[in-house]
């Protein structure tokens, strides 16, 4: 080994050792501004005593060890050790050296380097005093040993790795260029210490579980925090992510990148303003007084934001793709968001969903978008808690999507519960199943008081009355029309208005035995049977879908009609079975039922004679029936059973009265007469309200639909009667009778015209 003093620089002297050259060029010489002593082979130089000179390492197994009480000037490394416990007053360079791993320069705890050290490559352990700054350059690292700092200028790591480790101090501002994040290839600094001065993170990683005094910059790269931070964070790239408790005194300003509180708490004695992403990992809390946000928070299952959080646009995510999360912001929550959840509808009465727990007032505009899971949408009794908040405030407005709100069998809205301050999420029957229940219902009404009168059988007496003449008859009806029925129908939830429009025919036909002018008191006693067909067409509108139906009936009864004088009544028992197929796809309903009725009614009326063939008939009667009916499926979009509709046994009952104004004219020269007359008539339905139950399949969930009577409306009629004797023999056709009659109806909800022709053969 070789020791050498320099402190008389006035010749050029070469020393020699077995394996290796070192070289000294001295001051003096020309073209020299100072010695600068070359190292090359496998030298080594032990320093004691201070120099001014210039080392120059280029040998793989060279080394430099400067003592305690030595100092040198720059020292520049292509190769080798340097190892300095005294001082360097220059800096140190590693330019040059590129993939020279055995470049190494360790500073001991007595060591200093007055220059700045540049490391472009190898590796530098520090116990010592830096106080020029540091940079890192291609596979270079750094290591900052306890009691050791970097101090004066900024320090900065390309594709370095520095650490810092516990004990040890960085005192200037820190940037990190890393270009390859997260790569063994790009920047890093560890730092267990302290850093004092801003740091800037360009690319690279920065692990800190120490201080750091000063602002950081954060455009690219990961800083992976715990520990403190004393300044302004700001991050328009990258992510800053806590991987234990992290205190920040000062604000924090994610203008891009990733805020991610996901290894740790974090602690902000300033405020938030957050305009990229920032998650809250499960279990884990940001407090902060105030959180301001316009750009993403994403929530995790007993994660929290502890403070307030005021809203300018942006949302809280909470849809990982699992249900079940609960997120918490323990303060007020305010201004315009957009939340967005998963739920799972798939069970009736069994529904799951996140959660977000608002320890204070809720106010603002919140658009709460729903994420089913498995895509199925059922009914359920009990509202499901969205938000659960403290209190609402008086601006709040909550809107939903995500989850059928028109289309489907169940269709969901938001509703509020201002006493617990909690966003609700309600289910219900879509309206327009209940406007299907109104169309039901408005059919079967017509049926029962238009199609089918209550009036009942056509049957007319002989115009050749003579004691105990009996004689059998028969007759015809035709009967076609039209009307437009407005229904509203009200389930636990929603309430649905309705207009259906139905298009209908029929044919009714009877035959009868009468004797007249009989019975001791010159009675006309008939007894006869009906029966008839009715077919028709639905078209029903409600909560904007439509419903489309076509029915078809067939009924059979008994009749007896009696008149004396100017009196007459009849009563008459009819069954009546009814099909109904209804079609509505955006319900997912393509099923058929039928129903059953049995009714009973009659009428009574008095003929009063006026002058010149003219005649005024009061009128009155009732109708008395009870229907029963099976069911309708409604499918979901997959195609499966989502609930069923059963329409209640239903009692119709149902009066009237009316008067008829006319003329009879009689030609005796052809025995026949023409009466033309006008009817006015006032029906009232004084039946309860039609009531149907939908039952969602598997979970026994229901809602009751209730749709109202048809309750009181008015008919007026005109028309004309001819009748004619056609024999007074006592066998074939005796008489015809005919008529027609349009008929117009009309109340608030009702409007409808028919127009009815029948014919009568008495033998």
């Amino acid at each position: 080994m070789i020791h050498q003093k320099i402190d008389a620089p006035a010749l050029r002297k070469t020393l020699k050792s077995s394996t290796g050259l070192a070289v000294v060029f001295l001051a003096a010489l020309p073209g020299f501004a100072q010695a600068q002593t070359v190292l090359t082979g496998t030298d080594d130089i032990d320093l004691v005593l201070p120099s001014a000179t210039d080392y120059r390492l280029q040998g793989v197994a060279t080394n430099l060890n400067i003592g305690v009480t030595a100092s040198v000037n720059d020292v520049a490394v292509i190769s080798g050790t340097v190892v300095n416990d005294g001082t360097i007053s220059g800096g140190i360079d590693t330019t040059g050296a590129a993939g020279q791993s055995t470049t190494t320069v360790t500073i001991g705890s007595t060591g200093t380097v007055v220059g700045h050290v540049n490391m472009e490559t190898g590796n530098l352990t520090s116990a010592g005093a830096l106080n020029d700054g540091l940079t890192l350059g291609t596979n270079s690292t750094a290591t900052i040993q306890a009691g050791g700092s970097i101090n004066g200028s900024d320090t900065t790591v390309n594709l370095g790795i520095l650490t810092i480790e516990a004990g040890a101090a960085v005192n200037t501002n820190v940037t990190l260029n890393g270009t390859q994040a997260a790569s063994v290839d790009g920047g890093r600094i560890n730092n267990s210490g302290t850093i004092t001065g801003d740091v800037a993170v360009n690319g690279g990683i920065l692990d800190t579980d120490g201080s750091i005094v000063g602002d950081i910059m954060l455009a690219d790269g990961e800083v992976n925090a715990e520990g403190t931070i004393t300044g302004m964070t700001t991050l328009t790239g990258g992510e800053l992510t806590t991987t234990g408790m992290l205190t920040h005194t000062g604000s924090v300003d994610v203008q891009g990148g990733r805020l991610n509180v996901t290894g740790g708490d974090m602690v902000v004695t300033g405020s938030v303003s957050n305009d990229g992403i920032t998650t809250i990992g499960a279990g884990q809390t940001l407090t902060v007084p105030t959180f301001t946000n316009t750009g993403i928070i994403v929530g995790s299952d007993a994660g929290e934001i502890d403070g307030s959080v005021v809203n300018t646009g942006g949302e809280i995510r909470l849809d990982d793709g699992t249900v079940g999360d609960t997120f918490t912001i323990s303060g007020d929550m305010t201004g315009s968001t957009t939340l967005v959840m998963d739920i799972d509808l798939t069970a009736a009465n069994a529904a799951t969903t996140d959660l977000l727990v608002v320890g204070g007032t809720i106010d603002g505009t919140i658009n709460i978008e729903l994420d089913p899971q498995a895509g199925g949408f059922t009914l359920q009794d009990n509202p499901i808690i969205l938000v659960d908040g403290t209190t609402l405030g008086g601006s709040l407005s909550a809107t939903m999507t995500g989850v059928p709100q028109t289309r489907g069998p169940i269709v969901y809205t938001l509703d509020t519960d201002p006493g617990n301050g909690d966003i609700l999420l309600v289910s219900g029957v879509n309206p327009a199943i209940g406007g299907v229940v109104g169309a039901f219902s408005s059919v079967q009404n017509l049926i029962g008081t238009v199609i089918n009168r209550p009036s009942g059988a056509f049957v007319s007496g002989i115009a050749f009355d003579t004691p105990d003449n009996c004689s059998r008859g028969g007759w015809a009806r035709a009967v076609g029309g039209r009307a437009t029925t407005d229904t509203t129908t009200t389930g636990n939830v929603f309430a649905a208005a309705g207009t259906t429009q139905t298009t209908f025919a029929g044919i009714q036909g009877g035959f009868d035995f009468g004797c007249f002018e009989a019975f001791d008191g010159g009675w006309d006693i008939v007894g006869g049977v009906l029966f008839g067909h009715n077919r028709g067409s639905v078209f029903h509108n409600s909560f904007g879908l439509t419903t489309d139906a076509d029915f078809s009936q067939s009924y059979g009864g008994v009749y007896v009609s009696a008149a004396h004088g100017s009196f007459s009544a009849e009563i008459q028992l009819r069954h009546e079975r009814s099909t109904f197929d209804f079609l509505n796809p955006a319900l997912g309903l393509d099923d058929s039922t039928t129903t059953k009725t049995t009714q009973i009614s009659g009428s009574t009326s008095y003929n009063f004679a006026l002058e010149n063939g003219m005649f005024v008939v009061p009128t009155a009667g009732f109708g008395v029936g009870r229907t029963t009916s099976g069911s309708l499926t409604f499918n979901g979009a997959n195609g499966a059973a989502v609930g069923t509709l059963q329409p209640a046994a239903h009692k119709t009952s149902i009066g009237f009265v009316g008067a008829t104004f006319g003329r009879t004219m009689v030609d005796e020269a052809s025995n026949s007469a023409l009466t033309s007359f006008a009817t006015a008539t006032i029906y009232n339905d004084f039946s309860s309200d039609r009531v149907a139950t939908f039952t969602s399949t598997g979970g026994g969930a229901t809602d009751t639909l209730t749709t109202d009577s048809m309750g009181a409306f008015g008919e007026v009629s005109v028309g004309m009667s001819y009748a004619r004797v056609l024999s007074s023999a006592p066998s074939g056709i005796q008489q015809l009778n005919a008529n027609i009659r349009a008929d117009y109806r009309f109340n608030r909800n009702l409007k409808g015209a028919s127009v009815t022709a029948q014919v009568r053969l008495q033998f």
